[in-house]
């Protein structure tokens, strides 16, 4: 025999059944929460609502991965004011809850000064702190940019500074070969009196000053500077006397290589300076 059920009872039964059948026709497939993730007593079904509210705002956040569960935080709701607890799983796959207000679906956080913050002013706390952090990020870049441009800067004066210092004691070691190159050239001259007393500043050759000096050479019959491939050059003064005693001036150049072939020429100074002259009137 069918038992009727009291019409009150109906009455109660047929509202709940429509307010969950409106919901699931409201909640998409494409909805990553399900209403079979979502549970309330009795006595608070009328919130359902809001539980899914609640729980479409706590799905959408950032931190939540995968959305877990929804329901009721029963020892801290009252029947006019329900507190749901809510379950995600982050990108690491941990699990995490949060409390929110089934009224006003903040988010129940008692580090903070009022207690709760709202999902959308969280979201732009991460994007505040996501910003900051990537001007910090941007800045940092710059600094190791700047210093490893700094490391380069100073490794490449070291490297200078370096050749500079082997480029020393090359020339160095060069003039002490020219000096005995010119002790041996001028070893049958009488009273040779050296001008130049200390190793003078080296004279770096160009293409220019090579093809000059060939001409030169060839022009006034002095001995040819034979390398097109000179390097420097220093610049020996000296004083001596022929066998009737008369003063002679000299100039030696002293011609080294890129290979370090040294060859030494001895003209008359005179010579020398009013070459050096005549080239600078044409210059002009």
């Amino acid at each position: 025999m069918l038992k009727l059920l009291p019409i009150k009872r109906r009455k109660t039964v047929n509202k709940q059944a429509l307010l969950i059948l409106a919901l699931a026709l409201t909640t998409g497939s494409a909805n990553a929460v399900e209403l079979d993730q979502l549970h309330l007593p009795k006595s608070y079904l009328r919130y359902l609502p809001q539980l899914l509210d609640g729980a479409r705002l706590m799905e959408s956040s950032e931190q939540c991965h995968k959305f877990l569960s929804g329901t009721l935080k029963t020892d801290a709701s009252r029947l006019e004011r329900p507190v749901f607890v809510y379950a995600c799983r982050d990108e690491s796959l941990l699990t995490y809850r949060w409390l929110v207000d089934g009224i006003d679906l903040t988010i129940l956080d008692s580090t903070r000064p009022t207690g709760r913050i709202s999902f959308t002013d969280l979201q732009a706390e991460i994007d505040a702190e996501r910003e900051r952090m990537r001007a910090l990020e941007a800045v940092r870049q710059e600094q190791m940019a700047a210093l490893k441009a700094e490391r380069v800067k100073l490794e490449s004066m070291r490297q200078q500074e370096q050749k500079r210092r082997q480029e020393l004691l090359r020339r160095k070691k060069l003039w002490q070969v020219c000096m005995q190159k010119f002790k041996f050239q001028t070893q049958n001259m009488q009273a040779v009196e050296l001008k130049t007393l200390a190793q003078p500043q080296a004279i770096e050759l160009t293409q220019e000053d090579k093809q000059a000096q060939s001409q030169s050479s060839l022009s006034d019959g002095s001995p040819a500077a034979a390398a097109s491939n000179l390097a420097i050059r220093f610049i020996i003064d000296f004083d001596a006397r022929d066998i009737y005693d008369q003063a002679l001036n000299y100039r030696g150049y002293c011609d080294v290589s890129a290979q370090e072939e040294i060859d030494l020429n001895i003209h008359p100074r005179a010579l020398e300076l009013e070459s050096a002259q005549s080239s600078e009137s044409v210059a002009r």
